[in-house]
């Protein structure tokens, strides 16, 4: 019920796409951390509850890990020998190589479960405060923007919003700066327009002057000050005495 309210209200404030972006990071947020949690239950014994720290300790110790119970190193084997038609059982301790490398892939993905949900907590926290605060957002479309107008807050707050300021990110992470600042300039541009402080002619000199320039560069230029110019004079033909 809170999520549909949150969303409702999103939606209001065009943060819609926003809120649902950050709830999929919380849920990976949620999913890293409860796997942690239950290997770090599966592994834990009463003197190493919490395992890999522990385990990183005795080794930066120089002392070797106790056994969590989970993977024996070592158990008792039987085996049975024949001499002269007598069969003579032993039973002798083996060591299982196997399981001195299972642990050590556990206690590997122990650690990338605790730093990847480390990593995955400061990457939320980072979008949540981008797209959150209202300062980071002006600052993050502001830096694409060659031009410095009052205008920019109506621009980001009121026009492109949390989940344009969003998209804008997305294009800036994927398709780099320079698309991202085009597009970022062609919607300046449209909001101008929008809003009666610019006309279309401007937008037109605004986003492509090279274009205009060639176009209407030279207005002082008539019609009968044009001339045609001169082209090269024909190559001369070759005959065929002039391959011999």
């Amino acid at each position: 019920v809170y999520l549909f309210a949150v969303l409702k209200l999103g939606k209001i404030y065009g943060a819609y796409v926003s809120v649902l972006y950050l709830f999929v990071k919380c849920l990976h947020l949620c999913n890293v951390i409860l796997q942690f949690i239950m290997l770090n239950n599966f592994l834990e014994t009463s003197s190493y509850p919490f395992f890999g720290g522990h385990v990183l300790y005795d080794l930066i110790m120089g002392r070797e890990w106790h056994d969590s119970g989970r993977f024996p190193r070592v158990t008792l084997c039987d085996f049975e020998i024949r001499v002269l038609g007598n069969i003579h059982r032993h039973t002798v301790q083996c060591v299982l190589v196997v399981n001195m490398l299972t642990e050590k892939i556990f206690l590997f993905l122990w650690l990338w479960l605790l730093l990847l949900s480390f990593g995955t907590a400061v990457n939320m926290i980072i979008w949540t405060l981008s797209l959150s605060l209202a300062d980071w957002r002006h600052a993050f479309v502001t830096k694409f923007l060659e031009c410095e107008s009052n205008q920019t807050h109506r621009f980001v707050h009121h026009f492109l919003r949390p989940d344009g300021v969003l998209i804008l990110h997305m294009i800036a992470s994927h398709g780099g700066n320079i698309v991202c600042a085009r597009l970022t300039e062609s919607l300046w541009m449209k909001f101008l327009q929008r809003s009666g402080k610019l006309t279309v002619f401007d937008v037109e000199k605004a986003v492509c002057p090279e274009e205009r320039s060639g176009k209407n560069g030279n207005k002082h230029m008539d019609e009968g000050s044009w001339r045609e110019p001169t082209l090269p004079p024909p190559m001369p033909l070759l005959t065929s005495t002039q391959f011999v």
